[in-house]
């Protein structure tokens, strides 16, 4: 994102608050088998994917592996969430095979680079310089919550000067980070915000409820699926406490900078699984109807 606190823009918003994307490392990183459910025999947009993609009858899709609601391994061992029947739609709308490849998070702009990855569904946000590397398909909005012990004995709120001071744990890679810092430089003084760096949200979270840490900024969808599953346990349960005021940019499906051919046919694609209603029935089902955009979009964060 912008290096500027002035690129932090802002903008009331009545209700829920709205997801991320930007976001964490995750612990599998071996390659899961395509999912031959979502191939078709006939699709209208099969011929307008890269040859390569064509051939192979398969699209090679990043994905986190511990990230619910988004991305996370049933009980199973199956790859659920959001974002996996999404993928799934859209394997079906393009006529292929969808091939779900677990990764770090922090390798998922690299692997699309380097060709081991066509594309990924990995709740990344659109920034301008991922924009030096990748080019991103919009398919869904963006937002952040923190994560607070219950009953918030810090006093977090939505106000981000509440973050003066406190320590306030994060995952390596992510948008949060820079959001954060920039604040705190900013606006803080010399309470700065003391940020320190986990490898994953399941790190950042242990920080919160072992009290080493005042709060974990997330993405905000996920943030509320981690307070539910703290519920279970009255000794560590969480609290979440939105931004809705933070906009930020969507999340984006990161395609090789030169690959007009698959950027194109996945707009394409999106728009008509969002047309069909399939879009918001999955939306609808893991109740984040938030994230839903109107269409498509190529590069919106940069705008």
């Amino acid at each position: 994102m912008n290096k500027k606190t002035q690129g932090i823009r802002t903008l009331a918003v009545a209700g829920a608050f709205i997801f991320v994307l930007g976001t964490t490392a995750c612990s599998g990183v071996s390659a899961a088998p395509a999912d031959n459910a979502t191939a078709t025999s006939h699709s209208d947009l099969f011929a307008e994917l890269p040859m390569s993609v064509q051939e192979s009858g398969k699209l090679r899709v990043a994905v986190l592996s511990d990230y619910p609601p988004a991305t996370f391994k049933d009980a199973d061992g199956q790859m659920a969430g959001y974002e996996i029947e999404l993928g799934r739609a859209l394997a079906r709308e393009l006529g292929i095979e969808i091939d779900f490849q677990p990764a770090a998070f922090t390798t998922v702009l690299t692997g699309v680079q380097a060709n081991r990855y066509d594309t990924a569904l990995s709740s990344m946000a659109d920034l301008p310089e991922r924009e030096k590397t990748a080019t991103f398909v919009n398919y869904l909005k963006s937002g952040v919550a923190m994560l607070v012990p219950r009953s918030n004995p810090k006093n977090v709120s939505e106000d981000m000067n509440s973050l003066c001071g406190l320590t306030v744990s994060a995952v390596r890679g992510t948008l949060q980070i820079d959001l954060m810092s920039e604040f705190s430089k900013e606006n803080c003084g010399s309470d700065q915000i003391n940020i320190p760096l986990l490898n994953s949200p399941a790190d950042a979270i242990l920080q919160v409820q072992t009290q080493r840490a005042d709060a974990y900024m997330a993405d905000a969808v996920v943030a509320q699926e981690l307070a539910t599953q703290s519920s279970k346990n009255s000794a560590a349960e969480l609290d979440v406490v939105a931004f809705p005021k933070i906009q930020l940019p969507p999340a984006g499906m990161p395609v090789a900078l030169d690959n007009k051919e698959l950027q194109n046919v996945l707009v394409k694609a999106w728009d008509k699984i969002i047309a069909s209603g399939e879009y918001s029935e999955i939306l609808g089902k893991w109740h984040v109807e938030v994230l839903a955009v109107d269409k498509a979009t190529i590069n919106a964060g940069s705008n």
